[in-house]
């Protein structure tokens, strides 16, 4: 019973570590990126001034 007990203990603070670990990753990519918490894409305008690929 005592080895069971000491392995829950060991797999508790694994999974601990591991969220603290997920938390901090996360908290700098949230902080740290300029990229905002929700992209839209912005349809080009019609009036451009250079033509696309191949067209002249």
């Amino acid at each position: 019973m005592g080895e069971a007990r000491r392995q829950r203990r060991h797999v508790w603070f694994a999974g601990l570590l591991g969220g603290l670990i997920a938390l901090a990753v996360w908290g700098k990519l949230r902080f740290v990126s300029d990229v905002p918490r929700m992209a839209y894409a912005v349809p080009e305008s019609e009036d451009r001034t250079d033509p696309p690929n191949g067209a002249e």
